[in-house]
């Protein structure tokens, strides 16, 4: 999903709003197709409805990493931000401090990535991981 051309508040919504989609289709492809599943995934209806409830669920099923649920989290409170704080930008030392903690893919890459490009890449490199994490579970 790409955010050219969107605020920095809008690029952090666009992704992360992608990334909570692909971590609803790892779950999806973990838990039986049902009307139970269905509803335990409604945005409306229960605790499963944050990003948070459900990284808390993936990881304890073992289908993702440690270090998977740390910068999901770690995305989702910088989302959170965004979301609450409508002046809220990458040029924030606070949020710049926060986003260069994002390491996800990223260890060979300076350190001195532009905030609003290490956490695209980040977010981008999260959601292959959780597609290719997804495509096992749907050919087991």
């Amino acid at each position: 999903m790409a955010a050219n051309g969107e605020s920095d508040r809008g690029c952090v919504l666009v992704l992360t709003a992608s990334l909570e989609r692909e971590v609803e289709g790892l779950l999806r492809s973990i838990l039986q197709p049902s009307k139970a599943t269905d509803d335990l995934l409604s945005p409306h209806k229960n605790f499963l409805n944050t990003l948070v409830a459900r990284i808390k669920l993936l990881r304890a099923l073992g289908a993702i990493s440690d270090k998977h649920y740390e910068q999901i989290s770690k995305i989702g409170s910088i989302r959170n931000d965004f979301a609450h704080l409508p002046l809220q930008t990458f040029d924030d030392p606070k949020c710049a401090a926060r986003v260069q903690n994002l390491t996800f893919a990223l260890e060979s890459f300076d350190q001195k990535l532009d905030p609003r490009i290490r956490f695209s890449m980040v977010v981008s490199a999260l959601e292959m991981n959780l597609r290719t994490l997804r495509k096992k579970h749907l050919r087991s």
